[in-house]
């Protein structure tokens, strides 16, 4: 069992000694300096970001293009992170989640992106290919509910997860 301490913590157990253990692929990399197996990280240090807790947001838009319980009609607060840990060849996504592509962000500008895409009228918050930026969505979602974001949160991943990671999410989403 994890404590809630441990859950809180700026080092979490999936992280240890800056090497990277996020998803099950446990590649070892120091996203400090170069990209894990997702192809997160070597970007960060150079803009005074933590490579843990700042992401390449690729694009952050109301997206029409989800089922339509998720869209409605005023579509999906949708967030396109850059990274994933699958690379597979038939994504839709590809050249976002397989290159590094977008806007390096920390925790108070991704807070921001949400609170602007509730502005804009989305009936949610889309995180899309989350999965390698667990420490950085922890640290925006309380920031966002703190300044008044009141949507839903959706967690759109390929499900290549480990539960350590998952438990850093645990009443956020």
């Amino acid at each position: 069992m994890i404590s809630i301490d441990l859950l809180k913590s700026d080092k979490p157990d999936i992280q240890s000694e800056n090497r990277c253990m996020l998803c099950p692929i446990e590649c070892g990399a120091d996203r400090a300096v170069r990209p894990g197996a997702c192809g997160v990280g070597g970007c960060a240090p150079k803009a005074g970001l933590d490579p843990y807790k700042s992401a390449l947001v690729a694009r952050a838009a109301r997206h029409y293009y989800e089922e339509p319980p998720i869209s409605g009609t005023n579509g999906s607060g949708a967030i396109f992170f850059s990274g994933c840990n699958m690379a597979c060849i038939f994504c839709q996504n590809m050249d976002i989640s397989h290159f590094q592509k977008g806007r390096l962000v920390g925790a108070d500008e991704l807070a921001a992106i949400m609170l602007r895409l509730q502005e804009l009228g989305s009936h949610n918050i889309n995180l899309v290919t989350p999965s390698p930026h667990v420490a950085l969505i922890a640290d925006a979602i309380p920031l966002a509910r703190k300044r008044g974001l009141e949507l839903p949160i959706l967690y759109n991943t390929n499900s290549y997860e480990k539960v350590e990671a998952l438990r850093r999410l645990d009443g956020l989403i």
